[in-house]
């Protein structure tokens, strides 16, 4: 069953990426060296690495290998959530193998979360409320999940968005907000599940025009709070209040955090200066920031959207999704040191929102 266009708007704000990675008039040149990865398999268990699709023609979770799909030899991707019209959106897996997940199903207007078997069976809705509630994340030992929960920033330039920082105990189905300033998302829980990684626009500065300030881009910067207290005990991680660092988790040893950031910026051969969304890896601190997409010179800045990096077990790789070859999304995976990359997905649909078990 196909849905509305209204029902594709949770993947369409949820990938922040659309409208600014397109540009129909300059066609992207291909990046050589990904079709040589092909079928090299990442770290990681059988049908391990879920995501966002629209290739069954509703917006589904799908699951797929790690070493990828669409190609000879490679296991097609297994839809999860087919069958129900609703739009689904941002898996997160457990550490014990369920899946969480936004949805748009069971008829309400706004996204609630739910938890479902690794296999799609026995989905169970978690959250009940009159606003979104999107980006799960479990903690280490799969007893609670922070999410996010509220309205998302607008396109004025002047408007912060609203929403905040949420854990739910699945035993007792109690809540508690973590955050209470600014504009929040994307939770991470630290390996020991003690702190919680995330984006904020608290400290934004907002005298900045768009396009910087922007319901696609934002003007957030990366924080890390205590588990328990929220944002009552609160560290910066890194300072750039006139672009984004965003989407921030740690790798599996605790050491290093991966983020999308708009700090690069370039002269594109239209002669216009612009920042692009790259993968970086940094220390916990913020310092040693690495970028592991760096753009082509004679590509448009405009078409290098790299976002919602996802380490992989091992801490070898980070799987993330990319606007490179123009819209819709694909799924890649990159070495932390920026080495071997490899193109997961080949559909015509938009892939997006990894999640790697």
């Amino acid at each position: 069953m196909h849905r509305s266009s209204q029902n594709l708007i949770p993947l369409l704000t949820g990938a922040l990426l659309l409208a600014a990675c397109s540009d129909s008039q300059h066609p992207v040149a291909p990046e050589p060296s990904v079709s040589a990865a092909v079928g090299q398999a990442g770290a990681g268990m059988p049908w391990s690495i879920a995501f966002v699709s629209t290739r069954s023609g509703n917006q589904d979770i799908f699951v797929m290998n790690p070493a990828g799909t669409d190609q000879p030899g490679l296991a097609e991707p297994r839809n999860l959530t087919a069958g129900n019209p609703g739009a689904d959106n941002w898996p997160a897996w457990s550490n014990d193998g369920r899946i969480a997940f936004a949805s748009a199903r069971d008829g309400h207007a706004n996204l609630e979360l739910y938890v479902m078997q690794s296999d799609g069976s026995d989905p169970v809705r978690i959250t009940t409320t009159t606003t979104a509630n999107i980006q799960p994340a479990w903690s280490p030992d799969a007893n609670e999940i922070a999410f996010v929960r509220g309205a998302g920033p607008t396109d004025n330039p002047f408007v912060q968005g609203s929403r905040q920082i949420w854990v739910r105990d699945l035993m007792s189905g109690t809540e508690r907000q973590l955050t209470h300033a600014g504009d929040n998302y994307h939770p991470a829980w630290s390996p020991n599940g003690k702190q919680i990684i995330f984006s904020s626009d608290r400290n934004g500065d907002f005298s900045t025009p768009a396009p910087e300030k922007s319901a696609s881009l934002g003007l957030h910067d990366i924080y890390i709070m205590d588990a328990q207290a929220g944002d009552a005990v609160l560290t910066r991680v890194t300072n750039n209040p006139t672009s984004l660092d965003g989407e921030p988790s740690f790798s599996p040893d605790g050491k290093l955090i991966a983020f999308r950031t708009r700090r690069e910026t370039a002269t594109d051969p239209d002669g216009v200066v612009r920042h692009w969304c790259t993968i970086a890896v940094a220390n916990v601190d913020g310092s040693d920031i690495r970028y592991l997409t760096p753009k082509p010179a004679n590509v448009l800045s405009t078409q290098w959207c790299n976002a919602f990096p996802a380490w992989s077990r091992n801490g070898k790789e980070i799987y993330f999704h990319s606007a490179r070859f123009g819209i819709p999304l694909d799924i890649y995976a990159v070495g932390v040191d920026g080495t071997g990359l490899r193109r997961l997905t080949y559909n015509s649909s938009a892939e997006t929102a990894p999640a790697v078990r």
